[in-house]
């Protein structure tokens, strides 16, 4: 008796084999830009590399406080704008990451 694993293994080959096959680079992506970064992009990249080690740090603060205030926003309605604060901290690493890899100008990322 084969193996499930085997048999669907075998089923995904044969399927393979019948199939249409492309090389890499071949296809219709629906992607920007031509693939090349100028060195403009590289530079915002490296920067943004590095207000990323910092908001690593400012996501730390920001997370313990984030969850202490949120035990008692609760109860008082009062700490909701802080802790909605704190949560911009912690998505800041998404932020610097996000910009990081598409080369975004500081001046741009802000608007």
């Amino acid at each position: 008796m084969t193996p499930y694993w085997r048999q669907h293994q075998s089923e995904q080959t044969s399927r393979q084999s019948s199939d249409h096959t492309q090389t890499m680079g071949e296809g219709q992506g629906v992607g920007e830009g031509s693939g090349r970064a100028d060195s403009t992009c590289i530079g915002w990249g490296i920067l943004w590399f590095l207000l990323l080690i910092v908001a690593f740090w400012v996501a730390g603060f920001c997370c313990f406080f984030y969850i202490v205030l949120n035990m008692f926003a609760a109860c008082a309605e009062g700490l909701n704008p802080a802790c909605e604060f704190f949560l911009k901290g912690l998505q800041l690493t998404g932020f610097c990451a996000q910009h990081m890899i598409k080369g975004t100008p500081i001046g741009e990322a802000f608007k």
